[in-house]
């Protein structure tokens, strides 16, 4: 999947968690468990988000198990993880994504190409 889609499927998992902490019917919170769970198992097996992002994702992922639910019973645990883990899918979506290797090998022939240019011999 391209790393464009990835960011915008993390802002909407990050806004459904933070629309979880209002009053909305349990079938919203269900399918946020499912929704949740799925990127969840997508971050932890992309090759391209850093170790310790999958590390911190299993955690999310184990909490919003739909097969084995965990209920905490009390709304207020809930609202902070919910907006702990809204954060978190935020920050994966700026600073999860490790520089991809077309930009590597750009900025190695732009610093190649100014190198010849300022090494001119006369």
């Amino acid at each position: 999947m391209k790393e464009g889609i990835q960011k915008t499927i993390n802002i909407i998992c990050a806004i459904a968690l933070f629309l979880a902490v209002t009053t909305l019917p349990i079938k919203y919170y269900n399918v946020l468990r499912i929704v949740v769970f799925i990127r969840c198992s997508l971050v932890i097996f992309n090759e391209k988000i850093k170790s310790y992002w999958k590390w911190s994702f299993i955690s999310v992922a184990l909490l919003f198990n739909p097969i084995l639910p965990i209920y905490l019973y009390v709304k207020s645990y809930w609202i902070l993880l919910d907006v702990l883990f809204g954060i978190l899918f935020l920050l994966l979506t700026f600073y999860g994504y490790g520089s991809s290797t077309k930009k590597q090998q750009t900025i190695k022939k732009q610093v190649s190409k100014n190198k010849d240019l300022y090494n001119v011999k006369y």
